[in-house]
């Protein structure tokens, strides 16, 4: 995806302005913690580059501050914290690095399978 970070927007300012305004600096952790709007059930920042079109805060931090994202990767943060921008905690990787990486820090939003639970009292078929 090409964006013009730089060019007026549909609100009159840049995209980068519109972005950089909803950053916050936390000095513990050294995040750049997005203030905006947030997407579903993700909780990662969300920013409307267009009026039909919006993109992760992250990824927008890397391609102001890094560059293009090249097809078939993603932006992991480095810092486990979906609302970072800083783009010093972000990094490429591919959709595999990023599941391996949230199981070994057990980042899942369920940490226990089915298997270690078992069935669900009352529920027939392994149906949950």
């Amino acid at each position: 995806m090409i964006i013009n970070i730089d060019a007026k927007s549909w609100h009159g300012n840049t995209i980068r302005s519109r972005f950089e305004d909803k950053l916050m600096y936390e000095p513990n952790t050294g995040c750049w913690i997005w203030t905006g709007a947030i997407t579903g059930n993700n909780k990662y920042g969300a920013l409307k580059i267009s009026q039909n079109e919006a993109i992760k805060t992250h990824r927008l931090s890397y391609i102001i501050y890094k560059g293009e994202i090249p097809d078939g990767l993603l932006v992991l943060h480095n810092c486990d914290n979906a609302l970072c921008c800083n783009p010093n905690h972000l990094r490429l990787g591919t959709q595999l690095e990023n599941i391996k990486e949230r199981t070994m820090k057990q980042r899942t939003r369920n940490r226990y399978s089915v298997k270690q639970l078992g069935k669900a009292p009352g529920r027939e078929g392994g149906q949950f």
